[in-house]
C-alpha cells in the first residue's frame, strides 16, 4: 500500500490544472517508503530539586520530603529562616489530607528551640499557562482563525467571515499584548477563504486557503504590514481543494502543499502536489508527492479517501500528511529534494483506526529534530511521535491525551489545531492549541498541549479555557512580549454560522501566587492539622510495576528499577519513587523533588508500587540496576483499578512503559470484565493468546507484536475460573495456533474482578509472563520464579500444522 508513495508525474489529461505551471512537473525520484517505531529513548537530565517559597516577608527557601504514612511532611531547611520562624508551601497533592508535621534534628541545628510555621499556597506549574482575557473579534465569524507575530512585535490575525462579514477578515493588535486591537477590515479577495493558513514570509502576511466554493487555490501576499496592498494569485485548481499547507524559507521562498481531488471529472483521483515561489509569487517548481486513483470522499465519520492536513515543516523542508485511503500518518523528509524519502510514521491499530488527522509539526534543535502531533479520531487519541532527520526514522507513537468526539464533525476532537515554537531563549518547547469536548458533551474546551522542553520529552496537558459545546474550535498560537495569543472559534452551541464568533485568549507563563497561614506549631512537638478540600484537584491511587528482564536472556536477575515521576498539574511538578518496603505490593508512597535522586529506594523485579498521583497524564523516567534507560507516559484515571503501568525491556539499553487502559474507553456492563494482553517480549516476534484450551483465541486476525500496545476483550460472568490456563503461541491467524511460547495462568476468581481493575497478562519471554490486578499481588510465572502454569501442549493436529 505504500507503492503509492513513489514520486509519479501527473497524468498529462488529468483535468486537475495547475495554474501557471510554466515548468513541466518535475518528479522527485523514488521515494522509499520504511517502517518506523524505532524508539531510541531519551533520558531528560534532572532537574534540580524543587524548591518550595518560603511565604511571609523572608527570602528563604525549603525543601520538603513528604510520604503517605497519614502524609507527614518532614521539612528540611535549605537555609535558616530569618526571625526564627520558617515558613513553606504545602504542594497541591496534599490537599484534603491529614498533614503531620515533625521537628528533627537537622532543624533544631538551624532554628533551635524556635517555632515551624506550615502554610497553605496556591501554586501554579512554571511550564504552564495562566489565562488572562478572552476577547470578541467579530461575529458572524471565526473559521480558520490564525495568528502570527509581526516583526514589530504586534499579532496579526485573520478568520473566515460569514453573513454580512463575508471574506477574508484581518486585524492587528496594537500592542504586544493586544490590549487593543484595530476593527476589523475584509480583504477583497474571496467571499468564502477556507482551510487559511498565514505565515510571515520576509515580514509580510501571506496566506494560502481554498477559494470559489473549493475549487480553487489561492496565494496571497501583502505588500505592507497593515496589508492595504497586496498580490494574488491562483495557483491550482480542481473539483475539490483541500486543506494547504504553507511554509516560507530563509530567503523568502514561499512552499505550498495542497490535496486537489477530482470525483466525477476524467480520470478521477487525488494528487498531494507541492508549489514553491518566489517572493514575487513567480513558480518556480511543482512536484506530485502523493496520487491516488481514488478521490477525497467523506461518507461516514472519517474520510475513506484524499491526502488531508499536509504540514510543511522546518520551512518547508518536510511534509507531513494524513493518507485517509491507507489509514496512516506518513512523514517525507527533504520533501522539496532529488534525496526526498518517506516514512510511514503510524498506521492503523484497528478496522476503524486511521492516525494522522489534523497533522501538526515543529523542527527543534537546529532541525535535527521534528515533533508531530496528530489525532487517531476512530480511537479519541491525541498522539505524539518524535523523528530524528538524519538517520530518517521516528518514535513510536505515544497517547498524549483523549480527546473528545470521535469524529470530523465541527464538534470532532482536534478541529483545525496549531502547533507554535516558544520564543528562543525560554528553553521550553512548542505548544499545541486544540479542541475537545467534555465525557459529556456539555462544554467545548480550547486545550493546550505544553512541552516543558525542546524535545517535547514532559509536557502537561491543560484546559485554557471553557465555554459552550463548540468553544475552542480553529486554534492558532503566536507569541509577544511574554503572552501567548490563541485565537479560535466559538461556536456556541450552535453549528450554525451567525452563531460563529472569533475570539482570542490571552495567557501569561504560570507564576507562584499568595499564600495563606493555615496553622502553626508552637512547639518542637509534632501536630496534626487538615488541609481544605480542593475538589479541582482529583487524585487516584497509580500502581506501577517492574517488569524488566536481565538483558542477559529472558530471566529475570534481579534487575531492580527506579522510577521517576514528574507530575503535570497546576501546582509544582512532584517527583515520585518507590518506597523502600520489601512487600510485592507496597503502601502508598508520595514524595517531592527531594526524593528525586539516583539512590531513590528501587522496585525488584516482579515488584508494584502503588503511588498517590493528579488524575491527569504522568512523565516517567525509568532507570533499571543494569544501567538500561528509557522514557514514557501514563494517563492516571479516576478509577484505581484502571490505574497501572509496566516497565520493560524494548533491548539490551532501553526500557519502556505501557500503561494500556486509558485506551479502552467502551463502558462494560455490570459484572463484565475486561482482560488485558501485551507482547513484552522483543525475542518473540508475533504472537497470539489461546484459552479454553485451544478454543478461543484473544488476537483471531491481527499478531500482538512487540511491543507497547495492548489489546483487550471483555467478557460476561463467569469467565475464567481461578486456576484456569491458555498459552501464548507464534501467531497464526483465524484459529491456526502455532508453537507454544509461554502458558497462561489466571491466579483470581472471578468475584475477585469486579470492581477490582482489569487482570493484565504480559509475555515476558520463553516460559515467562506476569500477571497484575489491582489489589493483589502481582504474580510471575516461570521456572525460575517459584511459580509455574502447566504447560498444555497443543492438539496433534494444531501443532503439526504449525512445522
Amino acid at each position: 500500500r505504500l507503492s503509492a508513495l513513489r514520486r509519479r508525474p501527473a497524468a498529462s489529461g488529468l483535468k486537475v490544472r495547475l495554474q501557471d505551471l510554466q515548468a513541466s512537473t518535475k518528479t522527485v525520484s523514488k521515494i522509499k517508503a520504511a517502517s518506523s517505531h524505532t524508539a531510541v529513548p531519551q533520558i531528560p537530565s534532572a532537574g534540580p530539586k524543587m524548591q518550595y517559597i518560603l511565604t511571609h516577608r523572608y527570602t528563604q527557601h525549603a525543601t520538603m520530603t513528604i510520604t503517605t504514612d497519614k502524609l507527614s511532611i518532614m521539612p528540611d531547611l535549605a537555609a535558616r529562616a530569618g526571625g526564627g520562624c520558617a515558613y513553606f508551601c504545602v504542594p497541591g497533592a496534599a490537599y484534603g489530607a491529614a498533614l503531620t508535621i515533625f521537628r528533627l534534628g537537622s532543624i533544631h541545628s538551624i532554628v533551635p528551640s524556635k517555632r515551624l510555621m506550615l502554610s497553605y499556597c496556591a501554586l501554579s506549574a512554571s511550564s504552564g499557562w495562566v489565562l488572562q482575557t478572552v476577547q470578541k473579534l467579530d461575529q458572524p465569524a471565526g473559521r480558520y482563525t490564525q495568528v502570527r507575530t509581526s516583526i514589530d512585535g504586534r499579532p496579526t490575525m485573520v478568520w473566515n467571515g460569514c453573513g454580512p462579514v463575508a471574506g477574508l477578515r484581518f486585524c492587528r493588535c496594537s500592542d504586544p499584548t493586544c490590549s487593543t486591537w484595530a476593527p476589523a477590515i475584509t480583504l477583497p479577495i474571496d467571499s468564502n477563504p477556507r482551510f487559511i493558513r498565514m505565515e510571515f514570509i520576509l515580514n509580510l502576511p501571506t496566506f494560502v486557503y481554498s477559494a470559489c466554493n473549493g475549487t480553487e487555490l489561492h496565494l496571497t501576499r501583502c505588500a505592507d504590514q497593515d496589508c492595504k496592498r497586496m498580490q494574488t494569485r491562483t495557483i491550482a485548481r480542481a473539483e475539490t481543494v483541500r486543506h494547504p499547507g504553507l511554509a516560507g524559507t530563509a530567503d523568502g521562498q514561499i512552499l505550498v502543499a495542497a490535496e486537489l481531488s477530482n470525483s466525477t471529472v476524467r480520470p478521477r483521483g487525488c494528487s498531494l502536489i507541492l508549489l514553491r515561489f518566489g517572493a514575487n509569487l513567480t513558480l518556480r517548481h511543482s512536484s506530485v508527492i502523493d496520487r491516488s486513483e481514488f478521490p477525497y470522499a467523506h461518507k461516514s465519520l472519517l474520510p475513506s479517501g484524499g491526502f488531508e492536513m499536509p504540514c510543511l515543516i522546518g520551512g518547508g523542508s518536510h511534509l507531513a500528511y494524513w493518507r485517509a485511503e491507507s489509514q496512516e500518518l506518513v512523514l517525507v523528509f527533504w520533501v522539496d529534494s532529488s534525496n526526498a524519502s518517506a516514512l510511514v510514521v503510524d498506521s492503523n491499530r484497528t478496522a476503524t483506526s486511521s492516525p494522522g488527522a489534523w497533522t501538526r509539526g515543529v523542527s527543534v534543535e537546529n532541525g535535527a529534530t521534528l515533533i508531530l502531533a496528530f489525532w487517531d479520531v476512530a480511537l479519541g487519541y491525541l498522539l505524539l511521535a518524535r523523528c530524528t532527520t538524519r538517520t530518517r526514522r521516528c518514535s513510536a507513537p505515544e497517547v498524549a491525551d483523549q480527546t473528545g468526539r470521535r469524529d470530523l464533525s465541527d464538534f470532532g476532537a482536534g478541529a483545525f489545531p496549531d502547533f507554535q515554537m516558544q520564543p528562543a531563549g525560554t528553553g521550553r518547547g512548542p505548544v499545541l492549541a486544540y479542541f475537545s469536548e467534555d465525557d459529556a458533551s456539555t462544554s467545548g474546551m480550547l486545550k493546550l498541549l505544553t512541552c516543558a522542553d525542546p524535545r517535547c520529552n514532559d509536557f502537561e496537558v491543560t484546559v485554557g479555557a471553557r465555554g459552550k459545546p463548540g468553544f475552542g474550535r480553529d486554534a492558532s498560537v503566536s507569541f509577544a512580549a511574554a503572552t501567548m495569543i490563541v485565537t479560535f472559534l466559538d461556536l456556541q452551541g450552535n453549528d450554525s454560522e451567525l452563531s460563529m464568533v472569533a475570539r482570542f485568549a490571552t495567557f501569561k507563563p504560570g507564576h507562584i501566587q499568595g499564600a495563606t497561614l493555615m496553622g502553626r506549631a508552637q512547639t518542637t512537638e509534632r501536630f496534626t492539622m487538615k488541609m481544605p478540600v480542593e475538589s479541582d484537584e482529583s487524585m487516584t491511587s497509580m500502581m506501577l510495576c517492574n517488569a524488566v528482564v536481565s538483558n542477559r536472556g529472558f530471566a529475570p536477575h534481579n534487575v531492580t528499577l527506579i522510577f521517576r515521576i514528574s507530575v503535570s498539574t497546576a501546582t509544582p511538578a512532584l517527583r515520585f519513587s518507590s518506597s523502600s518496603s520489601s512487600s510485592s505490593n507496597r503502601n502508598s508512597q508520595l514524595f517531592d523533588g527531594s526524593a528525586y535522586v539516583d539512590d531513590s529506594p528501587a522496585l525488584r523485579f516482579g515488584e508494584c508500587a502503588n503511588f498517590i498521583v493528579h488524575v491527569r497524564t504522568h512523565h516517567v523516567q525509568l532507570a533499571s540496576s543494569d544501567g538500561a534507560n528509557g522514557t514514557g507516559r501514563f494517563i492516571a484515571l479516576a478509577s484505581p483499578g484502571r490505574s497501572y503501568a509496566v516497565a520493560y525491556r524494548a533491548d539490551s539499553t532501553a526500557l519502556r512503559l505501557i500503561a494500556p487502559s486509558s485506551e479502552f474507553r467502551e463502558e462494560i456492563p455490570v459484572g463484565w470484565n475486561r482482560f488485558v494482553w501485551a507482547n513484552l517480549c522483543p525475542r518473540c516476534g508475533n504472537v497470539s493468546a489461546w484459552v479454553s484450551d485451544y478454543q478461543k483465541q484473544i488476537n483471531p486476525v491481527e499478531p500482538m507484536a512487540c511491543c507497547g500496545h495492548a489489546i483487550n476483550e471483555t467478557e460476561g460472568p463467569p469467565g475464567p475460573s481461578l486456576g484456569a490456563v491458555g498459552m501464548f503461541t507464534q501467531f497464526r491467524p483465524m484459529a491456526m495456533p502455532s508453537d507454544p511460547i509461554a502458558p497462561i495462568c489466571f491466579p483470581w476468581a472471578h468475584d475477585q474482578y469486579n470492581g477490582r481493575g482489569e487482570p493484565f497478562q504480559m509475555l515476558l519471554g520463553p516460559n515467562l509472563t506476569m500477571t497484575i490486578l489491582s489489589g493483589h499481588t502481582p504474580v510471575v510465572y516461570g521456572t525460575a520464579q517459584g511459580t509455574w502454569c502447566p504447560y498444555i501442549t497443543p492438539p496433534q493436529n494444531m501443532y503439526t500444522n504449525s512445522s
